[in-house]
C-alpha cells in the first residue's frame, strides 16, 4: 500500500524537462568549473618554475614541478610576519568599525532621539562628498601624528556611513513592542542595546561585519601611506617587497648576461667552434653552450665557464679575434 502511495506521489517527467534539467546541471557545473580553475592555475603556478611560467601563458598542471618559490618565502620568513599583522588589522579595526557603527545607529534608529533627522542627514552627507586624500594625509600624519602606527588605518574608516544605515534601517525594522516590554521589566537603554537589539540582528550584524573585514584585508593604499616600519607592514606590502626583490635579482642577471655577452662570452661562445684539435677548448665550448641554453640562471656557474674561457684565450687555446 505504502510503495503504490509512493509511486504514485512520483512525479513523472517529460523528455523535454529531463533535458533541461540536465542542462542546468551542466551550466552549473560549468560555473563551479569557471570559479575553481583561477585557483587551480594559481596553485600550479606556484610549483612551476619561472621558466615555464613565462613560456605559457596557462596551464594546469607544471612540467617541471619545483618548489624554489615556498622555498624562498619560508627562507625569507616576512610573509609570516605580514599575514600577522594583517590578521591584527582586520580583526581589530573590524572591532572598532562594528562598535562604532552599532552604537551610531541605534540612537538614530529610535523614534525619541530628538536630534536623530539632523545628524542621519549629516551622516549621508558624508557620502556625497569627501575631503580627498591630501587632507586625510595632513590629518593623520601632521595633526594626530598617527604614522606608522595601526591607528593611521582604523581611524579614518572607523565608520562606513553605508553600513551604518543599513544597520540602523535594521533596527528600525525591529518590534517596538520589545523595547517597551524591556523598559517596563526595568531594563535600561544599554541593556536593552546590548540584550535585545544585538542578539536579534545577527543576520545584518554578520553582513555587515564580512564587508568591514574584507575591506581591511584587502587594504593596500592606507597602509603604503602610513606605514613605513619594516615589522608592521601588511601582507600586500611585503609581497609586494618580494616582487621587487626577483625583479631587482632577475634584472642583475640580465645585467651580468648583457655584460658577459659584450666581452668575455662571445669569445666563449666561438670555443664552440673551434676545432683546433685542443680537448680544452671543445669541453669550454660545451659547458658554455649549456650554460647560454638555460638562460644563464646560474650567474656563478656562468661567471666560472667564462673565467676557464678567458684561460683559454689567454693562454692560446682560443684567439678571439680569429675569424671561425
Amino acid at each position: 500500500m505504502a510503495n503504490n502511495i509512493s509511486r504514485a506521489n512520483k512525479i513523472k517527467r517529460s523528455p523535454g524537462d529531463a533535458f533541461v534539467q540536465v542542462l542546468l546541471y551542466v551550466i552549473v557545473a560549468l560555473f563551479a568549473i569557471a570559479t575553481v580553475v583561477p585557483f587551480l592555475y594559481v596553485l600550479a603556478g606556484s610549483f612551476a618554475t619561472e621558466a615555464e611560467l613565462t613560456e605559457k601563458s596557462f596551464f594546469l598542471f607544471p612540467t617541471v614541478f619545483s618548489t624554489n618559490a615556498y622555498s624562498y618565502i619560508i627562507k625569507d620568513g616576512s610573509i609570516f610576519r605580514g599575514l600577522a599583522n594583517s590578521l591584527l588589522v582586520t580583526a581589530v579595526g573590524t572591532f572598532i568599525n562594528m562598535f562604532m557603527s552599532t552604537t551610531l545607529a541605534y540612537p538614530l534608529a529610535r523614534s525619541d532621539f530628538r536630534w536623530r533627522n539632523g545628524i542621519t542627514n549629516m551622516v549621508i552627507v558624508t557620502m556625497l562628498f569627501g575631503g580627498g586624500m591630501v587632507p586625510s594625509y595632513i590629518l593623520v600624519v601632521n595633526i594626530l601624528h598617527l604614522r606608522n602606527t595601526y591607528w593611521a588605518l582604523w581611524l579614518p574608516g572607523a565608520i562606513s556611513a553605508f553600513n551604518m544605515i543599513i544597520i540602523k534601517n535594521y533596527f528600525q525594522g525591529l518590534p517596538k513592542e520589545l523595547e517597551e516590554a524591556s523598559h517596563i521589566d526595568g531594563a535600561s537603554d544599554l541593556t536593552i542595546f546590548l540584550k535585545v537589539v544585538l542578539p536579534l540582528s545577527k543576520p545584518v550584524l554578520a553582513s555587515v561585519g564580512l564587508f568591514y573585514a574584507v575591506g581591511h584585508w584587502n587594504a593596500y593604499f592606507n597602509s603604503l601611506l602610513y606605514i613605513d616600519n619594516v615589522n608592521m607592514k601588511v601582507v600586500q606590502q611585503v609581497l609586494r617587497h618580494i616582487q621587487n626583490d626577483l625583479r631587482q635579482e632577475q634584472g642583475g642577471q640580465h645585467d651580468v648576461e648583457h655584460q658577459l655577452t659584450a666581452g668575455e662570452i662571445e669569445a666563449a661562445k666561438a670555443v664552440g667552434s673551434h676545432t683546433g684539435g685542443d680537448h680544452r677548448a671543445d669541453h669550454l665550448g660545451d659547458d658554455i653552450a649549456v650554460s647560454v641554453e638555460h638562460g644563464l640562471q646560474d650567474v656563478d656557474g656562468t661567471a666560472e665557464v667564462v673565467q676557464r674561457a678567458a684561460v683559454a684565450i689567454q693562454s692560446g687555446v682560443l684567439d678571439p679575434q680569429a675569424d671561425h
